[in-house]
């Protein structure tokens, strides 16, 4: 089993790493828990992009793991709140 990614891992990561399935599993679920207040002003964008990029992909079916079901709702809801405060 992959480590564990959580949203302090996520936002430390350099510029082009890419995350294994087992990682956006776990970074999903964290930031379904995740309100705008839990994400420096300066790593917003970093964030918007990810949700933009995984919810697209489930939303088309790119990809499976993308996103679970069961998730879907709170990253939108993540995602909408992220772009209102930017």
């Amino acid at each position: 089993m992959g480590r564990t990614m959580t949203l302090s891992d996520f936002l430390a990561l350099p510029v082009g790493y890419k995350l294994s399935p087992d990682e956006v599993e776990a970074l999903n679920k964290a930031l379904s828990k995740a309100e705008p207040k839990d994400i420096p002003p300066e790593k917003r964008s970093q964030v918007i992009d990810y949700l933009d990029t995984a919810l697209l992909h489930s939303a088309v079916g790119l990809n499976i793991r993308a996103v679970e079901l069961n998730i879907q709702a709170d990253l939108n809801r993540l995602l909408e709140e992220l772009k209102a405060a930017s």
